[in-house]
């Protein structure tokens, strides 16, 4: 049997949605912001920009009040050179022609100010320049160093120090049950395991040429303790996505966390690497950090803490190290980005007597907020 189908569609319409009471739509007003960028001190000069949209895509006017009597009717973009010293208020007014215009403004300071520089006085010191890794990937199969390598990152770059990683399957199975009784022959150089990122043997080679080259100084960064450390019992978050989770006090089996029970089996990595480092290479380890930036759990190996967690592990390693005469600097946090999160990582540590005397610098990452794209610009990061 035929059937016809009969497809009725009903519009139901609204008279007055998005109407004005004359029955138009509303004309939407501009939506803007101003910056003042400083292009030149002598004279001072100001560069002003202006961010406008308009939803209805009205043409805007601009109309400028550089706060010193100057006015004009201009662009998005300004120019303005000052004369006088003082602080101005910049107004400007953009119009779409159709609402009253919106303001917005911004103050510059032209202020200047005659100082002294005294050059046989030092304020700060540049240590070095630095660098990460080998000439490959450590989860590769290499090369890992060759003279050419060696010799552009020493002689041509002028390099001075050298941050490296302690493999996550450098202890794969505890040494003994013991933490303050380190069997330096029970830790993994030589093999490699699946779900790890390589063996410290791939690392060696690539040491000793630097130290041959003339290297000054070798820090090193914790991304994970071994996975029977860790409450979730892998070296990262176990899955293929990045996040920021808050710290839980409480860990279960789903938490990317050093277990509270385990810190004494960590000092004793960092002071089993410490050692093998110095008997493998010659080199003696200048800083090491017990975590790179703590507050990411990741799909590679990664540990998350909070500020009072970290400060807890860091009197832990630095009473080991006190204890074993090691001269290893610590440092943290090592995290990215805002100043909020770098405050709330230092702070406990800064505000404990004790752990302030074990840590021996901050570091930080200076990435965007976005965790991805380097060297930020931007005060707040």
């Amino acid at each position: 049997m035929n059937h016809n189908l009969l497809t009725v569609i009903l519009l139901i319409l609204c008279p007055s949605c998005g109407k004005t009471s004359s029955g138009n739509k509303a004309n939407a007003k501009p939506l803007v912001s101003i910056t003042a960028e400083m292009i030149s001190a002598a004279p001072m000069t100001y560069q002003f920009t202006a961010v406008a949209s308009d939803a209805d895509n009205d043409p805007l006017e601009y109309n400028w009040n550089f706060g010193e009597g100057t006015t004009r009717k201009g662009s998005a973009v300004e120019t303005f050179t000052y004369t006088t010293g003082d602080i101005f208020t910049v107004k400007l007014a953009v119009s779409d022609k159709v609402n009253s215009p919106v303001e917005v403004s911004i103050n510059v300071n032209t202020k200047a100010s005659q100082i002294t520089i005294d050059l046989n006085t030092k304020y700060q010191t540049m240590d070095g320049f630095g660098g990460f890794g080998a000439k490959d990937v450590y989860w590769s199969s290499g090369p890992f160093t060759s003279a050419e390598f060696v010799n552009d990152l020493i002689n041509d770059l002028g390099l001075t120090i050298l941050r490296e990683d302690i493999p996550t399957n450098f202890e794969i199975v505890n040494d003994n049950n013991d933490p303050e009784i380190t069997d330096l022959t029970k830790y993994n150089i030589n093999t490699n395991t699946p779900g790890n990122d390589g063996k410290l043997a791939d690392h060696l080679q690539y040491l000793r040429d630097m130290k041959a080259a003339g290297l000054n100084k070798m820090i090193v960064s914790v991304w994970s303790g071994a996975a029977w450390m860790k409450t979730n019992n892998k070296i990262n978050n176990g899955t293929n996505q990045n996040s920021a989770p808050a710290y839980n006090p409480n860990p279960t089996a789903a938490d990317n966390q050093l277990r509270v029970d385990m810190y004494e089996e960590f000092a004793e990595i960092c002071v089993a690497y410490i050692r093998i480092i110095k008997q493998e290479t010659g080199i003696d380890v200048y800083a090491l950090s017990i975590q790179n930036e703590p507050r990411f759990s990741q799909y590679y190996a990664s540990t998350v803490f909070n500020g009072d967690a970290l400060r807890d592990l860091l009197k832990t390693v630095g009473r080991r190290f006190k204890k074993e005469d090691i001269k290893t600097k610590l440092f943290l946090p090592e995290d990215i980005g805002y100043l909020e999160g770098v405050s709330g990582m230092v702070q406990p540590t800064l505000n404990d007597a004790e752990a302030r005397g074990y840590a021996d610098i901050i570091a930080v990452h200076g990435y965007e907020l976005d965790g991805i794209t380097a060297n930020s610009p931007e005060a707040q990061t």
